[in-house]
C-alpha cells in the first residue's frame, strides 16, 4: 500500500503452526510465516491477523516503530495504536512477544490477566532489558521486553499474582491494598488487583532503594522480619517486599491495624513517639519507619547485640508498664510494646498525667530514684544475670514494684529527692512527694 488512503490489511493463519510479526521501525508490516512461504503486507494504516485455528505453538511478535506507541494484551488478542494514527491487532495466537528496541520512555505495554490463576511478572533480565510476562501458573504465554512503562491489570478474576523484581538504581516502590508502583531510573511498572504482591529489590543494598506501604480500609497486620524482610496481610490481599533500604509503612485508611517488627543482627536503635515508630538497623544501615498504627511491637530477638529503644509519651494520659523483658505504654488510642531490649529509656515530656509501673526482676536489682527519674540495672556482675538497664523520666504517677519475692537482694537509692541521699529501709509501700509534685511509690522492697 503505496498510494495513500486508509488502507487496511487482513491475514489469516494457515492450519498449521504460524509465526506472525507484526510491524517494524520503518514500516506497519504484516508478516505469517508458514511451511511452505509467507505472506506479506506492508505499508497499510491498519494490520490485522488472525489465528483463527489457533493451533498450539502458534506466535506473534509485535515489533516497536519508532513513533510513541500504546499496547494492549488480554487472554484472545492484543493490539498497538501508534501516535501516527496506525494501528496493528493479533488474535487467537497461543504465544505473544512485545519487543520496543527503540526504548522510547513514552511507550506504554499494559498486560491484563485472564480468567484463570495467572502470575505476572517485571523483572530486569540478565541483559539489562526491563521485561514483563503473565500467564497461568509457570506459564508465559505473552511477554514484553525493553519497555519503559509497564502496567498490568488483574481484572477477570481468579487468584492472580503479582512480581516486582529488581529494575533501576534509587528504585521507589508505592503499595496500597490495591496497586503497586515500582518506579527508578529508566522503569516504570504498575500493577493493580492482584491479590498477592512481591516486591523484591535484588541490588544486594548497592543502591538507595525505598517502599512506601499503605494499609487497607480493613484490619491490617503488618509484620518485620528483621531488616530485609516486610509482609502485609489484609482481607483482601497479602503483600511482601524485600531487601529495601528504607521502609515507611502507613496506617492511614481505616481499621484496627498492628505492626510487628523485630530486630537485625547487629545494634540497633528504635525511637517511639506518640504517632510514629522507626528502627535504625544496625545491619546495612535499613530504616523501618511506621505510623498511624493502634498496636506496635517492637522486639530485639536476636542475641549477640545490644540494642536501644528510647519511648516518648504521647500528649494523652499515658500508662506504662514495664519488666525484665517488655515494656508497654498505651495512649492516643494506641499501645506500644518493646520486648527484650538491653537499654529501654522512656520520657514522659508531651503533656498528660503520665502513669507508670515499673517491676523488678527475678535478678539482683538496683533501684535509683531521683528528681522525676528512675532507673533499674543490675547489682550482678555476672554477665549471665546481668539485667538490661532501664530509665523512666518524667511521670506524674510512678510506681517501682519488688514483685519478685526471693533471695535476690534488692536494693533501693534514693537520691537528691530531699536534696540528699537516702538509702531506704523497708518501705513496703512508702510514698515519696518532691517539690514538683510527682508521686513515687515504692513497694515490697528489702
Amino acid at each position: 500500500a503505496s498510494h495513500g488512503g486508509a488502507d487496511i490489511a487482513e491475514l489469516y493463519d494457515y492450519h498449521g503452526v504460524t509465526a506472525a510479526r507484526l510491524g517494524d521501525q520503518y514500516a506497519q508490516v504484516a508478516l505469517v510465516n508458514v511451511a511452505n512461504g509467507y505472506r506479506e503486507a506492508t505499508g497499510f494504516d491498519r494490520n490485522y491477523i488472525y489465528a483463527v485455528n489457533q493451533v498450539a505453538g502458534s506466535s506473534v511478535e509485535f515489533s516497536a516503530s519508532w513513533h510513541v506507541e500504546q499496547y494492549r494484551s488480554f487472554e484472545n488478542f492484543t493490539d498497538v495504536h501508534a501516535a501516527d494514527g496506525s494501528y496493528r491487532y493479533a488474535s487467537g495466537f497461543e504465544q505473544v512477544n512485545i519487543v520496543n528496541n527503540n526504548a522510547n520512555p513514552e511507550d506504554l505495554v499494559e498486560f491484563y490477566d485472564t480468567p484463570g490463576d495467572d502470575i505476572a511478572q517485571l523483572f530486569r533480565t540478565a541483559e539489562g532489558l526491563n521485561t514483563m510476562t503473565i500467564g497461568e501458573g509457570l506459564a508465559t504465554p505473552r511477554r514484553a521486553t525493553g519497555f519503559v512503562r509497564m502496567n498490568t491489570y488483574s481484572v477477570f478474576g481468579g487468584d492472580d499474582s503479582l512480581f516486582f523484581g529488581d529494575f533501576a538504581t534509587n528504585a521507589h516502590a508505592v503499595s496500597f491494598v490495591d496497586s503497586t508502583s515500582y518506579t527508578g531510573q529508566g522503569f516504570a511498572g504498575y500493577g493493580s488487583g492482584y491479590s498477592t504482591v512481591s516486591v523484591q529489590n535484588q541490588s544486594n543494598f548497592d543502591t538507595y532503594t525505598t517502599v512506601d506501604i499503605y494499609d487497607s480500609p480493613g484490619d491490617d497486620t503488618f509484620s518485620a522480619e528483621g531488616p530485609n524482610k516486610y509482609f502485609v496481610n489484609s482481607a483482601t490481599s497479602t503483600r511482601s517486599f524485600l531487601r529495601f533500604d528504607r521502609y515507611n509503612a502507613f496506617a492511614v485508611n481505616g481499621g484496627y491495624d498492628s505492626v510487628n517488627i523485630e530486630n537485625s543482627t547487629s545494634n540497633d536503635v528504635v525511637m517511639s513517639f506518640g504517632t510514629w515508630t522507626q528502627m535504625n538497623h544496625g545491619t546495612n544501615n535499613v530504616i523501618q519507619y511506621v505510623a498511624g498504627f493502634e498496636s506496635v511491637t517492637v522486639t530485639s530477638r536476636y542475641a549477640y547485640s545490644t540494642d536501644r529503644v528510647d519511648i516518648y509519651d504521647t500528649t494523652d494520659d499515658d500508662v506504662l508498664t514495664s519488666d525484665l523483658d517488655r515494656t508497654v505504654i498505651t495512649g492516643n488510642g494506641t499501645t506500644r510494646t518493646f520486648e527484650e531490649f538491653e537499654h529501654t529509656n522512656v520520657f514522659a515530656i508531651n503533656g498528660g498525667s503520665d502513669t507508670a509501673t515499673v517491676n523488678d526482676t527475678v535478678f539482683e536489682d538496683r533501684v535509683r530514684l531521683f528528681n522525676q527519674v528512675v532507673d533499674v540495672s543490675s547489682l550482678s556482675t555476672d554477665p549471665f544475670l546481668i539485667s538490661p538497664y532501664r530509665y523512666f523520666r518524667g511521670f506524674e504517677i510512678l510506681n517501682v514494684v519488688n514483685v519478685f519475692d526471693d533471695d535476690a537482694d534488692d536494693d533501693l537509692d534514693v537520691i537528691d529527692i530531699f536534696g540528699q541521699d537516702a538509702d531506704s529501709g523497708d518501705v513496703g509501700g512508702l510514698t515519696y512527694q518532691p517539690a514538683s509534685q510527682p508521686v513515687y511509690q515504692l513497694i515490697g522492697f528489702d
